[in-house]
């Protein structure tokens, strides 16, 4: 499984906040580090001034310790759930290196919850992993300064960034990786719709689901939503839901929770899913406008590794459905 490098929020006023970070290779492919040292800086500065570094390079990372085992292999028919033979240093909501026993293949596997030793993922494996596999920490850990987000000029009024967090690797090619970091004056925008809203439009579906993945689809439908918004342009946290936004929200938790659910193609779950799906294209129709830059994009000078405050301008993209 190939990871996608990814670009980091830290919360104005949230205190020292932990970035956390998995080292790629060449091909994406998530690799463990013997060791990693980061810096961060901040890109609206240039290379001569002090104000640029907030960490300096070289600082110690921080790698998750974490490491166990399979004590079974993993099956095809429970593919979002192994058996480790000790789950106590794994986390929920955290990524971790599996390596297979026989073939040293690797994958990215996410925990979403866990019961003693029985660990549950949030996606399924897509092939047999033999017992004694390695489950392993892979996250690395910088840390943002608190000073730096409780700066009200450099984080507000100056658009929040760009800064970048540049690691180096000891033990994966290519040695270096930066992610991109932003900070936000609030913590995202909040649900616009709740459950009940939900129910409204598919009744039965809440009672069908496991409780804890209704949350979870509320969430993802709402980060589907998040991310359209920034497609466009729109910052979540200063944005107001509108009802098509409402009704788009509703429709992509019914199609994520009908997706979930057991089914053959063509059935009941896969007919209402599709349904939904259609519903959410329409309403995200009326939301989606074309012309600018996303927020967030970032366009660094190639000779001085600069970028403008916030957003960079000369970025345009133009966002449609097919």
């Amino acid at each position: 499984m190939a990871f996608s490098r990814k670009t980091h929020y830290v919360q104005f006023e949230g205190g020292a906040q932990s970035v956390l970070s998995i080292p790629v290779d060449a091909r994406g492919i998530p690799t463990l580090p013997s060791a990693a040292t980061y810096g961060i800086l901040d890109l609206r500065y240039d290379e001569d001034d002090s104000n640029r570094a907030i960490v300096a390079l070289g600082t110690a990372g921080s790698i998750d310790s974490a490491s166990t085992t399979l004590s079974a292999a993993s099956t095809l028919t429970a593919a979002r759930t192994i058996t480790v033979a000790d789950g106590s240093g794994l986390t929920e909501g955290h990524f971790y290196l599996l390596t297979d026993a026989t073939t040293n293949q690797r994958t990215l596997i996410e925990v979403r919850s866990k019961n003693g030793n029985t660990i549950y993922l949030q996606n399924a494996l897509n092939r047999v992993w033999a017992n004694a596999s390695t489950v392993q920490g892979i996250e690395v850990t910088a840390t943002f300064p608190s000073a730096e987000a409780a700066d009200e000029n450099r984080t507000v009024d100056l658009g929040g960034g760009p800064y970048v967090v540049d690691w180096t690797w000891t033990g994966v090619d290519p040695t270096t990786q930066r992610e991109f970091i932003w900070v936000r004056r609030t913590p995202g925008m909040q649900h616009i719709v709740t459950l009940e809203d939900c129910a409204i439009l598919d009744p039965s579906l809440q009672r069908e689901l496991k409780p804890e993945w209704v949350e979870q689809f509320l969430n993802q439908a709402h980060r589907d939503l998040h991310a359209e918004l920034r497609a466009i342009g729109q910052d979540p946290s200063r944005w107001d839901g509108a009802e098509n936004a409402q009704e788009y929200v509703k429709a992509r938790f019914v199609m994520h929770g009908r997706r979930y659910l057991p089914g053959e193609e063509g059935g009941r779950n896969d007919r209402l899913a599709q349904a939904a799906e259609g519903r959410a294209r329409i309403m995200l129709h009326t939301i989606l406008s074309a012309g600018t830059s996303p927020v967030g994009t970032v366009i660094t000078d190639a000779t001085e590794d600069e970028a403008p405050d916030g957003t960079s301008p000369q970025g345009h993209t133009i966002f449609g459905l097919s």
